[in-house]
Parts: C-alpha cells; structure tokens; sequence
C-alpha cells in the first residue's frame, strides 16, 4: 500500500486533482498544495508554456496536446519533486506507477452549467462537459488507468472550497471511505434546462 494512505501527512506523495472543467479543480489543488506543501502544477498552463500542443482546435477553444512529450516531462516532474499535486482533466499523459492517488471531484451539471455559462464557453464544449459529467467520464477514465485502489470521487455541490479542502485531506487518510461509485446523476438529466445540453 502507498505511503500515502498512512495516517500521516509527512509521507512523500504524488496527487492528481481531477474532474470535468468547471468542477473546482484548480481552487482545490492550490489549497491542498499549500497546506501540504507540496509543488502545485496546472497540466494546461503546463502544455501551454512548454508548447506541448500539435495544434489548437478553435470548434472547442482548446489545445490539442501533445501527449508523448507531456508524458515525458511529467515523469520527470514526478521523479524530480517529492510531493507534488497536480490539476488537470487529462489523465492519459500519466504513468500510473508514479502516482499514489487520484481525486475525482464531481458537481452537479445544473450547477456546471452555469459555471460554464459563465466562462462563455462556445455551445459545442458546454454540451461536451456537461454530458461528459453526467456519465462520469473522468472517473472512468481515472478507475482504467490507476485501478479503484488508487482513486476516490468527492461530490462537491453545494460545498465552501474549504469544506471541499478538508474532505480531500480527509480521504487522503482514508482513501476507502471515499471509494467511487456513490455520485449518480441519472435522477436529474431529464431536467427542462439541462436536458437540451444531453441531445
């Protein structure tokens, strides 16, 4: 078992905030670095500085990355710093071995709706995230890659950032209470504003 899930903090570990766009990562990834004191890394501020993108898709306003040679540099970030706490919705750029746990945060998609709304995403990603949040994709794609024993889904509606914070700091002593399997989206989708997002 990784060191991680001791009772103690001062263990060295490598942590992946993950969830749809819009679900809070990167406010939580901040606080959870600070507290914990470990280097904070945003994957797409990442590609973007280091040019690790093939191109840029302008239907989603979006990098297209380039994932051989993020994948590289993230082992090397992975192998150079004892702790670190990393942001992102990519996962596939990842080697499992190097990673001690996944956090996948889940919202309510009428609450990311709005969110997304805010941000004026185009229509085309708004409905993207949105259906990608009600069927969980994040989490199935972090439960294929790291295996259940390494990820743990939090429901963050209606929750102040640090109530959020403390609930991951919780479940990274206690991955099992956090196991996935408890968010289902299915008793909403067919709300009169969200559903339009689905089709």
């Amino acid at each position: 078992m990784s060191k991680i899930f001791s009772q103690s903090n001062n263990n060295v570990y490598k942590i992946i905030v993950t969830g749809t766009p819009g679900v809070g990562k990167t406010s939580v990834s901040l606080r959870i670095a600070h507290i914990l004191n470990a280097k904070y890394i945003n994957l797409a501020n990442l590609v973007k500085s280091n040019k690790l993108f093939l191109g840029y898709d302008s239907k989603l306003n979006s990098y297209i990355i380039d994932e051989e040679r993020t994948k590289q540099i993230i082992k090397e970030l992975l192998e150079k710093n004892g702790r670190i706490v990393i942001d992102t919705h990519i996962l596939t750029v990842f080697e499992p071995k190097l990673i001690d746990l996944v956090i996948v945060l889940r919202l309510n998609p009428k609450i990311l709706l709005n969110r997304l709304k805010e941000r004026n995403y185009p229509l085309v990603k708004i409905k993207a995230n949105i259906q990608a949040e009600v069927i969980g994709v994040c989490l199935v794609e972090a439960l294929k890659l790291f295996g259940s024993n390494k990820v743990v889904e939090l429901d963050v509606t209606s929750k102040r950032l640090e109530e959020v914070v403390q609930e991951v700091l919780d479940a990274i002593r206690h991955p099992h209470k956090y196991r996935p399997g408890k968010v289902d989206w299915s008793q909403i989708i067919y709300d009169d504003e969200l559903i339009k997002y689905l089709i």
